[in-house]
């Protein structure tokens, strides 16, 4: 079963919207209610450039969903957005407070603008200030577009890594009662950051591991300290041999057992978690031959199951085996569809 977003965009039915333009969804996210009891699930956010006739960017907005547990789904509000959309993430400023959603839009060259999610008023609003809310995201002079972000709080900290389209990486940790900036570190990589994500915690240590990759690769592990609570330090810790070989390194996901990476080159590599989380080389115990570019990559553990979405379309692996070494996937379906 499938829904198209855009039969719930009034910018469909508008005149400006003609023959020969054209839509595309660049940026999205989602947040899974805990409510089990509620009919709805969760909340889609996206963002869209129009396209005119020549394929030139006309304008760009964003678009809010709520998603109920048939599908049913509900715009709750669309906005114009000034400048590209490169990334997007619905987030809270604390796993503590689940209750106050934001949605950060990450635009070309612009920073990020955060938005906080009213659901008794099913509305959108911008935060005019977002140093108040995620100091550790007002980074001023930016290295480029961003396009990944990911962040961990723990022990009155929050870490926070943005990737960018220059390979750049900014890491910063601010204190989560006053705000308070504590380091930033910036590191560089060859080609735009396809991959990161914070993947292992020691809050004792105050230390994550990083999943970091450019398009080039290789995917790697680095290891981001908070030293003597005073400064950030990066060292790299385990190379993912030959995830650079089957062209790019497109995108990730992590379970409790397994790393997975998408390639440009068809192919989805795994790797096991402990071996990349060891310091040195870590080698794949599998890879899937999906016969077209890896998109994107989502693990669902509750049905034993791997989803993937390739050029092709959509394809679901069942899992067999019980650990890392000895899983194995087969594909149960494959629905394909035009995009």
């Amino acid at each position: 079963m499938s829904v198209d977003l855009k039969t719930y965009l009034p910018e469909i039915t508008e005149k400006s919207l003609e023959k020969d333009f054209s839509l595309e969804v660049v940026a999205s996210d989602v947040s899974m209610l805990c409510d089990d009891s509620d009919e709805n699930i969760g909340y889609l956010a996206t963002c869209w450039v129009v396209y005119n006739a020549l394929f030139v960017p006309e304008r760009y907005f964003a678009a809010f969903y709520q998603v109920s547990k048939k599908l049913k789904v509900e715009m709750w509000q669309k906005f114009e957005v000034k400048n590209a959309p490169t990334f997007c993430r619905l987030t809270t400023t604390s796993p503590l407070d689940s209750e106050h959603l934001y949605w950060l839009i990450f635009s070309h060259s612009r920073g990020v603008q955060a938005y906080t999610v009213l659901p008794h008023t099913r509305s959108i609003e911008p935060v005019s200030s977002i140093g108040d809310i995620f100091p550790v995201l007002e980074l001023g002079n930016l290295p480029g577009s961003a396009i990944r972000s990911h962040c961990w709080i723990t022990q009155g900290y929050r870490f926070s890594v943005v990737g960018f389209d220059t390979g750049y990486i900014v890491a910063s940790v601010c204190t989560m009662n006053s705000g308070t900036i504590i380091d930033r570190k910036t590191i560089k990589f060859s080609g735009p950051i396809s991959v990161l994500r914070l993947i292992h915690f020691n809050e004792k240590e105050l230390e994550t591991s990083v999943l970091v990759s450019s398009t080039i690769g290789p995917a790697a592990v680095w290891s981001l300290k908070l030293v003597d609570e005073n400064y950030l330090n990066w060292e790299m810790k385990t190379v993912l041999v030959d995830s650079e070989v089957f062209d790019c390194v497109i995108t990730s996901a992590v379970n409790k057992d397994s790393v997975f990476i998408g390639t440009y080159g068809d192919h989805l590599l795994i790797y096991s978690l402990d071996e990349a989380l060891k310091p040195g080389e870590a080698y794949t115990y599998s890879t899937v031959n999906v016969a077209s570019p890896v998109l994107s990559i989502a693990d669902i553990p509750t049905d034993n199951s791997l989803y993937v979405l390739s050029n092709k379309g959509f394809h679901q692996f069942k899992r067999e085996g019980t650990s890392a070494s000895t899983v194995s996937l087969h594909e149960d379906i494959s629905v394909k569809h035009s995009y």
